[in-house]
């Protein structure tokens, strides 16, 4: 977990556009197996425009439903939430997701810091 996390915060740290955020999330994302995840910020005002970093892949219309299990992390900024997600019910991912809960949650918090 420490190398995941201190990788992820280098490459934080030398993101410069949302490429570089998505490709710093989802590898930090892969090393503790979490596939794909979800960040989404909504402006304090009405007038400006959302922002949503994801590495979800998004098809044209589907014949089948996916299901999913999703994991928020909540943070303390009003308009911020990240989501962590698996295309399956899976309980890996619940081990996971509850075993790094505080970790996620301190990664979710720098992204939207460095975003």
């Amino acid at each position: 977990m420490q190398t995941v996390f201190e990788t992820f915060l280098e490459q934080l740290s030398e993101s410069v556009d949302e490429t570089d955020f998505r490709e710093a999330m989802a590898g930090a994302a892969a090393g503790l197996e979490l596939i794909t995840f979800a960040s989404l910020s909504l402006p304090p005002q009405r007038s400006g425009e959302p922002r949503l970093i994801s590495n979800y892949q998004l098809a044209g219309p589907r014949t089948t439903c996916r299901t999913g299990i999703r994991k928020s992390i909540r943070l303390s900024f009003v308009h911020t939430a990240m989501t962590f997600a698996a295309d399956e019910p899976n309980p890996a991912f619940l081990r996971v997701a509850e075993r790094y809960e505080q970790a996620l949650q301190l990664m979710a918090t720098c992204f939207h810091i460095c975003v």
